[in-house]
C-alpha cells in the first residue's frame, strides 16, 4: 500500500514537471523561434530541390547521350555540356586538337584513396597536350615514391607516347599554407606552351571527360574567367556518427554551386584557369596567395567578385569524395576549425567583409535551425512520457472541473499558435529530408553516368539516421567553433601549424605534432 501511494505521488510529481515543461515549450518566445525557422528549413529543402534538379538535367543529357542521341543534336547543346566525349570519339569526330593544360597538384600524404584518385588523373581522357605536375614540400613526403612508382605504370599500360608528369619538391612554407605555397611553386612551373592551368586536390575522383569539356566550355567562351566544381562526399559504409558530422558540412555548400552554372564562388580542389592570367597574374591572385594567403578558394572567388569576373561551374564538374570512416572527436574538431578558419583569413578589406558576412550567417542558419529543432524534439519527447503518464492520472480534472488534464500534459490548451508552429516545423523537416534524400539519388546517378567505372552499389553508403543526427550535431556545435576559432589564432593542418594575424598567415610552423 506504502509503494503504490509513493508510485502515485510519484506520477503526480512527473505529471506537474510535464506540465510546467511544456508550459515553457508552449511560451510564445519558443512559437516565434519555431515559426522563424520554418522558413530557414524551407529555404534550404528548396534550394536542395533546385540543386537536385540542375543535377537531373545534366544525368539527362548525359543518359541521351549513352543512349547514341543524334550528333546534330548534340552539337545545339551549349559547350560541351552534355557530351564527355572520350579522347577516341572527339577524333573521330574531326574535333580540332584541344590546347595544352597543366594540371597542377598539391600533394601531401598518402591517404587510403590516394593511388585511385591520382591514378584517375592520370588517365583523363583529352585530346590535346597535357603535363602533370606533382609538387612536395620536399621528397620526404611518403606520395613522393607512391606517385613516381605509379606514373611509370600508367605510362607502362599505355604503351604509346610517353607521359609528360613531373614531381617538384617547393620547400617549406614561410608565410603562406604549404598549398598555396606549392600551388605557387607549380604555376610557375607550368610549361611556356600550356594555355590552361588546372588546379587539383588529390581527394576527390575525377571523371574521365571533365578536362576535356571544361577546356571546350572555355574556349566556347572567351568571357569567362574560370571554371570551378565541388566534391559531394560519399561515406565509409562503416562510417561513425563523426564522420557524418563531418560529412553534413557540404551539404548546404553545394546548394551555390549547382543553382546556376555561373557561380560566385570557387572550390580550392578543381581550379581551372587560362595560362596567360596566371602568368601575368593581372589581376593579383598570385600576389594575394604570396602575401600570408591561407585559403586559395576563397581568396580567388573575392577576387573575382570584387572584379565581376564571370565563375563557371557546369552540372558535370562534381566528384564523389571518399569519406573515412574512422573520425575521432579530436579530429572531426579540427576538421571543422579548419573549415571555418579560413573566414577570418583575407587579403583585403573586400575579402575580409566577404569572409565574416559567410561566418555570420552560418552563426545565424546553423542555431536558426537547430534551436527551434531542439524545442520541437524536447516536445515530442514530453508527449511521449504524457502518453506513458496518463493511464495513471485522472483524465478529467482541473479547478471546477474546467480542464481536461490531458490538455494540460500534452501542452495544446494554452496556445494554438504553439502547436501550429510544431507541426508546421515538423512538415518542414520531413520536407528537408525528402529533398535532400533525393538530390543524393540524382547526384550518384550522375556519378554513375559520368564515369563508367563506377557502379551505383558503391555509393549507396548512407545510413540516414546518423546523417540527420550528425547535421544536428554539426550545425549546434558550429557558432561555438566560429567563436573559438575568431578569437584564437592558430591553427593545425596536416602536421603544420600556422598563425595569423590581420587576416594573414605570419608563422609556419613544420613537423608539428599534438602531445
Amino acid at each position: 500500500m506504502v509503494l503504490l501511494v509513493t508510485v502515485e505521488r510519484a506520477a503526480a510529481s512527473l505529471c506537474a514537471a510535464v506540465e510546467k515543461a511544456q508550459s515553457w515549450l508552449s511560451h510564445p518566445v519558443v512559437t516565434a523561434l519555431q515559426f522563424h525557422g520554418i522558413w530557414l528549413v524551407l529555404l534550404l529543402a528548396t534550394l536542395w530541390m533546385l540543386a537536385g534538379k540542375a543535377r537531373l538535367r545534366e544525368l539527362q543529357r548525359q543518359r541521351r547521350r549513352t543512349l547514341g542521341r543524334p550528333k546534330g543534336a548534340l552539337a545545339k547543346s551549349s559547350g560541351s555540356r552534355g557530351s564527355l566525349a572520350s579522347l577516341a570519339a572527339e577524333q573521330e569526330a574531326g574535333q580540332p586538337k584541344l590546347p595544352t593544360v597543366t594540371v597542377v597538384l598539391p600533394v601531401r600524404g598518402c591517404r587510403s584513396h590516394s593511388v585511385a584518385n591520382w591514378r584517375a588523373i592520370l588517365n583523363l581522357d583529352y585530346a590535346g597536350g597535357l603535363e602533370f605536375l606533382f609538387v612536395f614540400e620536399d621528397k620526404a613526403d611518403p606520395a613522393h615514391a607512391v606517385i613516381a612508382a605509379l606514373i611509370q605504370e600508367v605510362a607502362a599500360q599505355r604503351g604509346g607516347p610517353a607521359l609528360a608528369a613531373r614531381l617538384h619538391s617547393a620547400g617549406a612554407a614561410e608565410r603562406t599554407s604549404q598549398k598555396i605555397h606549392n600551388l605557387l611553386a607549380g604555376v610557375r612551373q607550368a610549361g611556356p606552351d600550356s594555355q590552361y592551368i588546372l588546379c587539383l586536390d588529390d581527394d576527390v575522383l575525377l571523371h574521365p571527360g571533365l578536362l576535356a569539356s571544361l577546356v571546350r566550355d572555355m574556349e566556347a567562351d572567351p568571357s569567362l574567367f574560370m571554371a570551378t566544381g565541388y566534391p559531394f562526399d560519399v561515406p565509409a559504409e562503416d562510417a561513425g556518427l563523426l564522420s557524418y558530422c563531418a560529412l553534413s558540412y557540404h551539404l548546404p555548400l553545394i546548394v551555390p554551386f549547382s543553382v546556376k552554372e555561373r557561380t560566385e564562388f570557387v572550390w580550392g580542389g578543381c581550379m581551372l584557369f587560362r595560362a596567360a592570367e596566371m602568368r601575368h597574374d593581372a589581376r593579383g591572385i598570385l600576389r594575394a596567395w604570396q602575401d600570408g594567403g591561407y585559403s586559395d578558394d576563397l581568396t580567388v572567388a573575392s577576387k573575382c567578385t570584387e572584379l565581376g569576373l564571370p565563375i563557371y561551374c557546369p552540372g558535370y564538374s562534381i566528384f564523389p569524395q571518399w569519406l573515412d570512416g574512422a573520425y575521432s572527436l579530436r579530429r572531426w574538431w579540427n576538421y571543422l576549425r579548419r573549415q571555418l578558419y579560413v573566414m577570418d583569413t583575407y587579403s583585403n578589406p573586400h575579402n575580409r567583409r566577404t569572409n565574416h558576412a559567410l561566418a555570420a550567417f552560418a552563426c545565424y542558419a546553423a542555431w536558426g535551425v537547430m534551436l527551434p529543432a531542439t524545442t520541437v524534439m524536447l516536445r515530442l519527447a514530453l508527449w511521449t512520457l504524457a502518453t506513458l503518464l496518463l493511464p495513471t492520472q485522472q483524465v478529467y480534472g482541473g479547478p471546477g472541473g474546467s480542464s481536461y488534464l490531458w490538455l494540460r500534459l500534452f501542452g495544446v490548451e494554452r496556445c494554438p499558435w504553439s502547436l501550429a508552429s510544431l507541426i508546421s516545423f515538423s512538415l518542414s523537416i520531413v520536407y528537408l529530408m525528402i529533398s535532400l534524400r533525393w538530390m543524393t539519388s540524382t547526384v550518384l546517378d550522375l556519378f554513375c553516368a559520368l564515369n563508367p567505372a563506377l557502379r551505383r552499389r558503391q555509393l549507396d553508403t548512407f545510413c540516414w539516421p546518423k546523417l540527420w543526427l550528425g547535421f544536428y550535431l554539426n550545425n549546434a556545435v558550429m557558432p561555438l567553433c566560429i567563436a573559438y576559432t575568431f578569437l584564437t589564432s592558430h591553427i593545425d593542418w596536416s602536421g603544420i601549424r600556422y598563425w595569423r594575424k590581420g587576416g594573414k598567415v605570419v608563422r609556419v610552423l613544420h613537423s608539428f605534432q599534438k602531445g
